[in-house]
């Protein structure tokens, strides 16, 4: 779990894609994971930020973040976090 705390890679503004690629492969060695888990993470990562801060339906969420449709996002999501992406904004939202 140390090793997802502080991910120190920040995808936005980065226009260097060979630096961000090496980058996260960098982060998902250390974690043990492939590339494509390891961006995964970052994603869920920013999909429970989303679900807390914002007012995007998880539609929009799913699309932003790349995961094709919404039930598949939802079947992520509820691996990752235990819940549903519905479940977690009723109990994580905040006041925007």
């Amino acid at each position: 779990e140390r090793c997802w705390s502080d991910t120190g890679v920040n995808i936005y503004g980065n226009q260097d894609y060979d630096y961000l690629l090496n980058l996260i492969a960098e982060k998902g060695k250390e974690c043990g994971v492939s590339i494509s888990e390891y961006i995964t993470h970052l994603r869920l990562e920013e999909a429970a930020w989303f679900l807390s801060s914002s007012s995007l339906s998880l539609i929009e969420i799913s699309s932003v973040l790349g995961f094709g449709t919404s039930n598949y996002f939802s079947t992520v999501f509820k691996k990752r976090y235990g819940v549903s992406p519905k479940v977690y904004r009723e109990r994580y939202k905040t006041e925007i």
